[in-house]
């Protein structure tokens, strides 16, 4: 569960936040977490 949640933290290109990324990082934890 520890590995799901890390992914959140690589939402940055270049130092700054994209929401794509962020999104897109939700969306891998949560697939992470069900098993997938």
């Amino acid at each position: 569960a520890e590995g799901c949640e890390a992914l959140l933290k690589w939402n940055r290109a270049a130092g700054i936040i994209f929401p794509g990324l962020t999104r897109r990082r939700q969306k891998e934890r949560q697939f992470c977490l069900e098993g997938i």
